[in-house]
């Protein structure tokens, strides 16, 4: 059975769980599990315990009849906006509750599980929903973010392939596939989905950032620094955009106009400390000590970190300097 979309529930998906982006250049795909505690389930119980609580009493005599399920998911739906992650979960069991067969809350309910991290739980309702309706696009999505999480791509992949042929508009969908692209170094791979993904969303400065990562790690970094400046364009805070088109500026020898992105994306501090690990990298010591003390002088809480980085500069100019002339 095909399962047709609103664009409500496009919106509450986005609103449920973000899709997986670019959140740097050195570890940009690693997913930090160490926050996610074994005891989730039980905060979440515990949570709606005292949901259930607060609400009780703040009944009054002249109570309003309960919505239909379909209103108690729209109770939840308002609820996730709110990010009151608690009493969405209560409103969609009880919608649960009175219709058993309500499956786009049971969907919501899955996507909660998955946003708090708890994969497993999320997991066995999203396999329960499939167990019915294997076309469940966003069913499908989410057990493929599972797959994505649990680090089996080639899984999430497939279930990310068949969302897509239910409903091609899951922009989401072709984000998280050209992480997996990008990941495998796949990088025309990885652009032709973010491509896809930002004719379908084209305000997302999160996309025009994925796609000038992409190309930057394809080594293009003329169509990468067009990206980034879009994902700029789209949103002036968007300080990864602004860090990352310093990188791809120094790249290309704009080193002026790299510090003045690098200086959009934090403070002066950082800027003057990231271009002289730039210039460090190239083995080009004056100026990058002379960036360290640019960054130290600036920020004295940045001793310690650029000090560390002047002494490797330091020592790199000396070895430099005592090489003998050809």
């Amino acid at each position: 059975m095909q399962v047709t979309r609103t664009k409500p529930v496009l919106g509450m998906m986005a609103v449920l769980i973000s899709a997986a982006l670019v959140t740097g250049c050195a570890s940009w795909w690693s997913q930090d599990k160490d926050s996610i505690a074994r005891n989730e389930h039980m905060r979440m119980l515990e949570m709606q315990k005292s949901a259930e609580a607060a609400r009780a009493s703040m009944n009054t005599p002249k109570e309003l009849p309960e919505p239909d399920a379909r209103g108690l998911e729209q109770l939840g739906d308002n609820y996730v906006r709110q990010g009151n992650v608690a009493m969405a979960f209560v409103q969609y069991e009880k919608a649960l509750d009175k219709d058993p067969k309500l499956e786009s809350a049971k969907v919501k309910k899955g996507y909660l599980f998955l946003s708090r991290g708890m994969d497993d739980d999320a997991l066995k309702v999203f396999e329960d929903v499939l167990s019915r309706d294997p076309q469940n696009a966003l069913a499908l999505e989410g057990r493929g973010r599972v797959r994505m999480s649990k680090n089996n791509p080639d899984a999430a992949i497939a279930d990310f392939d068949k969302a897509l042929a239910v409903d091609p508009q899951l922009w989401q969908v072709y984000a998280l596939r050209g992480l997996i692209f990008d990941r495998r170094k796949e990088y025309d791979r990885a652009i032709g989905d973010y491509e896809k993904a930002i004719a379908i969303k084209s305000d997302s400065s999160l996309l025009y950032n994925n796609l000038g990562m992409a190309y930057f790690l394809k080594g293009d970094n003329k169509k990468a620094a067009d990206a980034y400046a879009q994902a700029i364009k789209l949103d002036f805070n968007n300080r990864r955009a602004y860090n990352n088109l310093g990188l791809v500026l120094f790249k290309m020898g704009f080193y002026n106009e790299a510090l003045l992105s690098f200086k959009q994306g934090g403070d002066a501090a950082a800027a003057y400390n990231n271009m002289g690990c730039l210039y460090l990298a190239e083995k080009k010591y004056d100026k990058a000590i002379e960036a360290f003390e640019q960054a130290i002088t600036l920020k004295p809480q940045y001793y310690a970190k650029a000090q560390e980085n002047m002494v490797k500069a330091r020592a790199g100019l000396a070895s430099l300097q005592a090489a003998p002339t050809q």
